[in-house]
């Protein structure tokens, strides 16, 4: 399974709980952003380019720094992954994570669900790394966006 399919499984598991109403599944599994952190950038090219090559993905804008992919799920649901790379090309300053519902996918989403989401996530990747994330509706859609730093960075 490719990295943007795996932490697709990881963020839907996660949205969707196991009927507990609170999120038990990481958004990105630690072990997945430990690696992650380890990619440069000619790396993280190479995964992008791998996935746009089996069809999994389309590479995301011309930006240079923030280079990233982008699938969309069986459902209608848009997932971008992207990694920050301002400050040199040996290792992402951070990982942004978005993930986009349409109308009426979004409704399945409350706004507590949301927060517990961020929250469970924040409690998670500690203490290597802070999660700052928000999610935003519009239109009727939801965004949910988030980004991971490791800490003392």
């Amino acid at each position: 399974m490719t990295m943007i399919g795996k932490i697709w499984r990881l963020l839907v598991a996660t949205l969707l709980g196991t009927g507990t109403g609170k999120p038990d599944i990481e958004l990105l599994s630690k072990a997945d952003a430990i690696r992650l952190f380890t990619l440069t950038k000619p790396q993280w090219l190479q995964e992008i380019h791998t996935a746009v090559a089996g069809g999994q993905a389309t590479a995301t804008g011309g930006d240079l720094q923030m280079p990233g992919m982008s699938t969309t799920t069986p459902d209608g649901d848009l997932l971008t992954v992207r990694m920050d790379y301002s400050r040199g090309d040996r290792k992402p300053t951070f990982i942004q994570v978005v993930s986009g519902y349409s109308p009426p996918r979004a409704k399945l989403f409350s706004d507590r669900a949301m927060k517990d989401v961020l929250a469970e996530a924040q409690r998670e990747m500690a203490p290597e790394f802070e999660v700052i994330g928000s999610a935003d509706r519009t239109e009727g859609g939801l965004a949910l966006f988030v980004h991971i730093m490791e800490k003392g960075r």
